[in-house]
C-alpha cells in the first residue's frame, strides 16, 4: 500500500536541508526556481486497517529557521520500538542488523530482516524525488537507501549511513560521506570531497580538487584534471588517465599505488604505500626529483634519469629539469617509472592484476567457510570432545588432523566431513602416528 506526497518551497539562498529514514532520493535540476518534492510512502501490515493507519502517520515535516529550509520525512517513532526497511532483500553492498541511528534528534533501529525480535516494527519507508534549482545551496541525509542525483549545480552535501551513492554531469562543491556503500561521480566540475567507511570511491572525469578517502575500500580516479589527495586504509588507490594535476598526494595502508597519465606540469608528489607496490607511467616526462625509499626493488626507466644517491633501499634521482619534488616511500613493496604513451595496456595490466587478486580472494574466502563448516559439524557431533582439530581445504579437498585415538574416530570423522556439503574429497589423520 503507498500513498504520494508533495511540496513545493520557494528557492532561496538560505540552505535546504532534507532527511530521509528509509528510502531511495533521486535529485535532479529543476527548470525554474521552485523545489519540489514528490515522494511515495510504501507499507505493509497485517490487514489494510493497520497498513491504512501506518501511511498516514508519515507527512512531510517543514521547519524554517533563519538559516536553513529543514525539511524531514516524519515516521511515527514514538509508537514503533524499530522500522523494516527492505526485508528479506539483500542489498547490492550494505545490510541493516537491527542498528539504532539518530535522526530527527532520536534514536531509532533500522533493520531488513523480519524476525522475531523485528515482527512488531513497523514495515514503512518513503522513496523521494527532489528537483532543485541552478545554484540551491543544499544538504541531503539519508538513513538507508540509495541516493541518486543528477545535474546539481551549487554546493551540495550528501550523506547516508547505508546506501549506495551515485552522482553524475554536477557542478560546484561537492562533499559526500557515506558510512556503508560505494560512491560513484561521473562528469564533475569543482571541488570534490568524499569520505566513506565501508565501501569503493570511484570517479570519471572530474575536473577540480579532489580529497577522497577510504578507510576500508579502493579508490580509482579515471581522467582527472586538478590536485588529488587520495587515502585508503584497506585497498589499492589508482588514478588513470591524469590529465593534469599540479600537486598528488596518495597514501594506502594496506595496498598498491598506481598512477599513469600526464605528469609535465606536476611539481609535488607525495606515493605512501605501507603495504604494496608503487607503479607511476607518465606520457611525457616530468621535472621531478625523486626520493624513493623501500624494502622492495627500485626500477626508473626513463633516459633522462640521474642518479645522485643509490643505497639499496633509498634512491635520489633526477629527471629533466628537477623543478619539482617526488617524495616516495613503500614499506613492504617495489617502486617502478617509466614512460609511455601506451596507457591502454598500463590499465589493463592493473584490471588482470586486480581480477586475479579478486579471483584468489574469493577462493580463500569459499575454502576458509568450507573448513569453519568442516569444524562446525565435528564439534556437533560431540564425539571428539579433546580432538583439537586443524582443518584446511582447498577447492573441496579437505584435510583435517587430531588427536584421535582408535581407526573407527579416524572412520566416523571422514564420514562426517563427506557429509558437509561442498566436500568432494576428504582425508583424516591422527596426532597419533601409530594409527596412520
Amino acid at each position: 500500500m503507498n500513498k504520494q506526497l508533495s511540496l513545493d518551497i520557494n528557492s532561496s539562498k538560505k540552505l535546504f536541508y532534507i532527511q530521509n529514514l528509509a528510502g531511495n532520493i533521486e535529485i535532479m535540476q529543476s527548470s525554474d526556481d521552485q523545489i519540489r518534492i514528490r515522494g511515495q510512502v510504501n507499507a505493509s501490515a497485517e490487514t489494510i486497517e493497520l497498513a491504512k493507519e501506518l501511511i498516514s502517520s508519515v507527512r512531510l515535516d517543514t521547519q524554517q529557521t533563519r538559516n536553513q529550509t529543514i525539511i524531514s520525512v516524519a515516521y511515527p517513532v514514538d509508537f514503533y520500538e524499530g522500522f523494516i526497511y527492505k526485508p528479506n532483500k539483500r542489498q547490492d553492498s550494505w545490510r541493516i542488523y537491527n542498528q539504532a541511528f539518530n535522526y530527527m534528534s532520536k534514536k531509532v533501529k533500522l533493520s531488513n530482516q523480519f524476525n522475531q525480535k523485528t515482527k512488531s516494527w513497523a514495515n514503512v519507508h518513503t522513496d523521494l524525488t527532489i528537483e532543485l534549482p541552478k545554484n540551491q545551496w543544499n544538504k541531503v541525509n539519508n538513513i538507508a537507501g540509495d541516493i541518486r542525483a543528477n545535474n546539481l549545480n551549487g554546493e551540495s552535501t550528501i550523506s547516508v549511513d547505508k546506501g549506495n551513492v551515485l552522482i553524475a554531469h554536477s557542478k560546484g562543491i561537492l562533499k559526500i560521506h557515506s558510512s556503508q556503500g560505494p560512491v560513484n561521480i561521473k562528469n564533475h566540475t569543482g571541488k570534490l570531497d568524499v569520505k566513506t567507511v565501508y565501501g569503493d570511491i570511484t570517479g570519471d572525469n572530474i575536473s577540480g580538487n579532489i580529497d577522497v578517502k577510504a578507510q576500508n575500500g579502493n579508490i580509482k580516479i579515471n581522467k582527472q584534471n586538478g590536485d588529488i589527495r587520495a587515502k585508503s586504509g584497506f585497498g589499492p588507490v589508482t588514478i588513470n588517465r591524469l590529465i593534469n594535476s599540479e600537486s598528488i598526494n596518495l597514501t594506502a595502508d594496506n595496498g598498491d599505488l598506481r598512477l599513469n597519465g600526464n605528469l609535465l606540469n606536476t611539481n609535488n608528489i607525495s606515493l605512501i604505500s605501507t603495504n604494496g607496490n608503487i607503479d607511476i607511467v607518465s606520457t611525457h616526462t616530468p621535472s621531478l626529483k625523486f626520493d624513493i625509499e623501500t624494502s622492495g626493488e627500485i626500477n626508473i626507466n626513463s633516459p633522462e634519469r640521474v642518479i645522485q644517491k643509490n643505497s639499496g633501499d633509498k634512491l635520489v634521482a633526477t629527471i629533466g629539469n628537477a623543478k619539482g619534488k617526488a617524495s616516495i616511500e613503500s614499506d613492504k613493496g617495489n617502486v617502478n617509472f617509466s614512460i609511455s604513451k601506451d596507457l591502454n595496456s598500463v590499465i589493463k595490466m592493473y584490471a588482470d592484476t586486480d581480477h586475479a587478486k579478486e579471483v584468489k580472494r574469493k577462493k580463500i574466502s569459499k575454502d576458509s567457510k568450507l573448513a569453519a563448516m568442516v569444524r562446525i559439524a565435528l564439534n556437533r557431533s560431540q564425539k571428539f570432545p579433546k580432538a583439537n582439530f586443524s582443518i584446511s581445504a582447498n577447492d573441496g579437498i579437505v584435510a583435517a588432523k587430531g588427536n584421535l585415538n582408535s581407526k573407527e574416530e579416524i572412520v566416523t570423522a571422514m564420514q562426517i566431513i563427506l557429509s558437509v556439503k561442498g566436500v568432494e574429497e576428504a582425508s583424516v589423520s591422527s596426532n597419533n602416528k601409530n594409527l596412520n
